[in-house]
């Protein structure tokens, strides 16, 4: 559906559409956009995002807590309270992602998020303003208007993420 957005959630994410013409120009380029064949001879244009990956390491430092505990946590948690760019480099494989986090709140004079449910909120909330920029992106490239979001994946079962991603995206 060329009015949808796409998201496969995951580990990984990548966030785009299924288009009739590739999107080459200087401001996809810009924005780290890239077209990988699709069906029909389509092109998916699409940026790579962090995604959950974030969430999983932190685990490491919380074993005791599953993912949906990690989640509930979270949406007990104040909100905007601490905000990451998980596409910085630091997140891409820290002996410590909790350390990482923390690190990077701490030099952007956030402070520190010291609980489990803090530090997943800061990414839940994280995640869901780059899928905004990246929207924000898309939407400037390729100067269409998208009515909904559609996303898939692993992630797609984290209802608190999506709620996120649909209010910060203003889309269903």
């Amino acid at each position: 559906d060329e009015d949808s957005v796409y998201i496969s959630s995951g580990t990984w994410s990548l966030m785009g559409i299924e288009s009739n013409e590739p999107y080459c120009d200087e401001r996809a380029l810009a924005a780290n956009f890239t077209n990988e064949g699709g069906v029909d001879g389509t092109y998916r244009v699409l940026k790579n995002i962090m995604g959950l990956w974030l969430i999983q390491r932190l685990r490491d430092a919380y074993p005791e807590l599953s993912f949906a505990d990690l989640v509930a946590q979270a949406e007990d948690c104040t909100p905007f309270a601490y905000l990451i760019n998980p596409n910085d480099d630091r997140f891409l494989n820290p002996p410590s992602m909790l350390e990482a986090i923390q690190e990077c709140c701490r030099e952007t004079g956030q402070g520190e998020p010291q609980d489990a449910g803090t530090v997943a909120r800061c990414v839940f909330e994280s995640l869901a303003f780059l899928y905004r920029r990246t929207l924000d992106e898309l939407t400037s490239i390729t100067g269409q208007r998208y009515k909904q979001i559609q996303i898939v994946g692993g992630g797609c079962k984290n209802g608190f993420l999506n709620q996120l991603c649909a209010d910060f995206c203003e889309l269903p």
